[in-house]
């Protein structure tokens, strides 16, 4: 040990030494400093040029929906905002990407929605050319009013004529929805072709998917996975056109895109009318009802203080929609404009009415009941909102390689392109600092210091005595204070969707997370991603079709025996983790995991450490207090593995779909669990010691009536009765009945695969994420589960925390079946056969104890 120390002590000396040396060599010498310019290195082009590119509606999230290697390669060589771009508020497709090009918020730049009508004189916007309407200073007036060139493609406001700005002929189209996207790739790319004097310092191309997708279908569906590998394929065009000319290196390439999307259907509706025995209000008064409502009451000539008015109506409408008497109402919250979250910065503007209403994530508002059925997509939301979020990455000179950056609004980007191209920036709402967080020193530039620094690295690595410094193979004992065993929580947050801890405020899961081990892109469920077959993946490492629990609910085929959460042992197959502890000589205590009520081994449910049968009205603070509690036992008896279930993400989930504000809450209830658990240990002094895993069986979408395919419709290829379908969706289960009389029924099943398959791929079969046998007049508007698992919107959550799990490390997404032998491993189990991979606890575990690898 004392020789360890004198060779971290020497290293530790030089590193403190070379900066001192550093700092006093290069003080005043023409050494490259962040704020040094050289000229352009590059061997094709001798200008900075700047390519951004919005895609419409790319939801934040959309990038792992499907492959996309392009934009993945824009990623990894480039720099990327970790957890989305912010957009302004109304987080609409106008007012965004025009403060996108100005760096204003709407309530500055003028475009205030994508329609709306001017309170005082009455006009009406709607995507007008009208320079009147266009405030601000678009960056490509910026550049051309600074003698560079400019090229917009479809860019919203780039056709409106300012100040030197007239749109040129041929490079600045109008707009045309027909255009195919390779076109327009083709055009941009084509600039590159021009003498280099004439090639534009500044291009801006626009794509409107995959918010077309998203607004006809809403954000979970196949049809906005095919829009996002179609914008792939435009990003890869852009990357190969650009390789070919040799200059992929050279150009600024921003992707970004404007806002998200949710899934809105008409079961998610507040109606005006319901306020009518508190305040009745005219339709005429309403310039835009959602996501955002916008009022301008017409009081008339006679009303003195209009103002007091508006305040009095504000206050009638809260009070019926906080009343519990109006349907979905706690879901809408009215303002004076002027009374809005300051953050919105939606209030210094004539245009804005005085009264705005902010509709809850996913909610809709109408003015009365109709026929009509909805089921759709659509943003315009609360920026706070994650599902408001889009993506931003920059990829070229002045970005850094796989670099990560805090998610930023977009009004900063104004002030990164103008730095990037040496443009005088106009007054905006950007930060003229932010550029520096973004941006590295022009060109590729490095700074002597890090060379020095890292010479001197070698150095030391070279001369120091290694040989009592600790690898990573090297095993400690176990240096807890208070517990002489290593001891696992593993707490299951049933569909905790990943991506839900951005949803809300979750700083105990944030304590997990950055002193933990994480999923960095969530952890995939097996399929079928229900509840019952992946907890019980989960507990024993296997597949479903090994473990025997197909799915939630399910028939024998051979035997005809139904199985619906049976305790039978012969349903539960393999070998769950409590059964394998218990086996080997450990205690288990279970609460509510599934499975675990069953007997198996030498694992009879024992009272008091197995709290069955599974009872939801149970409150959750006592399931974690009753866990908690076993942490007060003599050493000899606190279980070494304990599993609890919590189930509140799936019920919201079940009932309202993903992006409903009452799963934001779940989201907040499951982290006020989770800081329980962390203070009850913490009060202990055993939360150091104390492995807890936490993690979620499956993900969650929101699905409605209008996106069902019914057997039915299949009639003119085939005739499928209901008795032989065991399951309509998430998973299509058919058995069918042949009889006796049919010698191969497999031939037959095939027939009948084949026939199905022909009438699906016709064409005229609806689209759906939904089976059922028949049209009803039912009207339906959920979230489910069950998916093929290869859906991002199927992943849940994976946070490890504990003497084994290293603190803040990122790791790529894996299957559930891998984390039996994690557990087995921390314990010092011998794992029975399992699906999982005995080596892939060496990429999530450190060795034995809390020891830590020098650097």
């Amino acid at each position: 040990m004392a020789k360890f120390n004198h060779v971290l002590s020497l290293k530790l000396s030089l590193t403190l030494l070379s900066l001192l040396i550093v700092a006093a060599t290069t003080n005043g010498l023409d050494t490259p400093s962040s704020k040094t310019w050289r000229p352009w290195p590059f061997k094709k082009l001798n200008k900075p040029v700047v390519l951004m590119i919005s895609s419409d509606g790319f939801r934040f999230g959309y990038q792992f929906k499907t492959d996309t290697p392009n934009i993945d390669l824009l990623i990894s060589e480039g720099t990327e905002a970790k957890l989305g771009l912010i957009p302004v508020f109304p987080t609409m497709t106008f007012p965004n990407h025009y403060a996108i090009a100005t760096g204003l918020y709407p309530a500055y730049h003028g475009i205030i929605m994508n329609k709306f009508t001017d309170p005082i004189s009455g006009e009406v916007f709607n995507k007008g050319l009208d320079p009147k309407w266009w405030l601000g200073e678009p960056l490509w007036v910026t550049a051309t009013n600074q003698g560079r060139k400019a090229l917009a493609y479809f860019w919203p406001g780039s056709e409106v004529p300012k100040d030197s700005w007239t749109c040129p002929k041929g490079l600045c189209p109008h707009f045309n929805l027909s255009v195919p996207f390779e076109e327009r790739v083709d055009t941009i790319l084509n600039q590159f072709d021009l003498p280099e004097e004439d090639i534009p310092d500044l291009m801006m191309l626009y794509f409107n998917e995959p918010d077309g997708a998203g607004h006809s279908y809403g954000p979970d569906d196949p049809r906005v996975t095919k829009a996002v590998a179609t914008i792939d394929k435009m990003i890869g065009r852009i990357i190969q056109g650009l390789k070919n000319r040799e200059i992929f290196d050279e150009v600024h390439v921003i992707l970004l895109g404007d806002h998200g999307m949710v899934t809105n259907c008409d079961l998610k509706t507040i109606y005006i009318e319901d306020l009518a025995d508190w305040v009745k209000i005219p339709a005429d008064w309403i310039n835009a009802y959602s996501p955002v409502l916008a009022m301008n009451p017409r009081w008339g000539e006679d009303v003195k203080n209009p103002g007091e008015k508006n305040a009095e109506l504000v206050a009638k409408m809260n009070e019926a929609l906080s009343s519990g008497k109006v349907e979905n109402g706690e879901f809408l919250k009215v303002y004076l404009k002027e009374k809005l979250p300051k953050r919105l910065h939606y209030s210094d503007s004539s245009r804005i009415p005085p009264i705005i209403g902010m509709v809850g994530e996913g909610l809709v508002v109408r003015q009365n009941r109709t026929g009509v059925h909805e089921c759709y997509g659509d943003h315009g939301y609360d920026n706070a909102y994650f599902s408001m979020r889009s993506i931003f990455m920059g990829h070229g000179p002045r970005f850094r390689k796989g670099k990560k950056v805090p998610s930023f609004e977009n009004v900063q980007i104004y002030n990164v392109v103008a730095e990037i191209l040496g443009l005088r920036p106009a007054s905006n709402n950007g930060s003229s600092l932010f550029t520096r967080n973004i941006l590295s020193p022009f060109g590729e530039t490095v700074e002597l210091s890090l060379i020095f620094l890292s010479l001197l690295y070698l150095v030391v690595a070279a001369t120091a005595d290694d040989s009592s410094v600790p690898s990573s193979n090297t095993w400690r004992p176990h240096p807890s204070k208070k517990l002489t065993k290593p001891v696992v929580l593993l707490i299951s947050s049933d569909g905790f969707r990943f991506g839900y801890q951005f949803k809300t405020e979750t700083p105990n899961i944030d304590l997990l997370i950055s002193r933990g081990t994480e999923a960095q892109t969530g952890l995939i469920p097996v399929f079928p991603s229900m509840t019952f077959p992946n907890h019980n993946s989960i507990a024993t490492g296997l597949y479903p079709a090994y473990h025997g629990i197909i799915m939630n609910k399910f028939t024998d085929p051979v035997t005809g025996e139904l199985f619906k959460r049976n305790l039978d042992p012969k349903w539960w197959l393999g070998e769950p983790l409590w059964v394998t502890a218990t086996n080997q000589g450990l205690k288990a205590a279970t609460y509510f995991w599934p499975g675990a009520d069953v007997h198996k081994g030498s694992w009879t449910c024992p009272k008091g450490f197995c709290k069955a049968p599974y009872n939801v009205s149970v409150p959750l603070e006592e399931r974690v207090d009753t866990i908690l509690s076993y942490f007060d036992l003599p050493q000899s008896e606190i279980p070494d593995f304990m599993a609890l279930y919590l189930e509140e993400t799936d019920v919201q989930g079940h009932e309202y779909g993903p992006d409903d504000p009452r799963v934001t809450e779940a989201v907040t209830k499951i982290d006020k669990m989770i800081g329980r658990v962390i203070k009850g240990l913490k009060k202990r002094k055993v939360f150091s010691d104390v492995h807890v895993i936490l993690l979620g069986d499956h993900g969650m979408v929101t699905n409605c009536d209008k996106k069902v395919i019914y057997i039915d419709d299949l009639a003119d290829w085939i005739k499928i009765p209901a008795d032989w379908i065991q399951d309509y969706s998430p998973v299509l289960v058919m058995n069918p009945r042949w009889g006796k009389d049919v010698k191969n029924p497999g031939e037959k099943n095939a027939e009948v695969v084949a026939k199905m398959n022909e009438a699906l791929s016709s064409g005229k079969v609806e689209n759906g994420l939904m089976v059922r046998q028949n049209r009803t007049n039912v009207q339906e508007c959920y979230g489910d589960h069950g998916y093929d698992n290869m859906f991002f919107s199927m992943r849940s959550i994976f946070i490890g925390h504990g003497p084994r799990f290293r603190r803040g490390k990122k790791v790529p997404s894996f299957e559930n079946v891998q984390i039996y032998n994690v557990v087995a491993e921390i314990l010092g189990l011998r794992p029975a056969p399992n699906n999982g991979s005995s080596l892939f606890t060496r990429s999530l575990l450190m060795p034995t104890g809390e020891t830590k690898q020098v650097k």
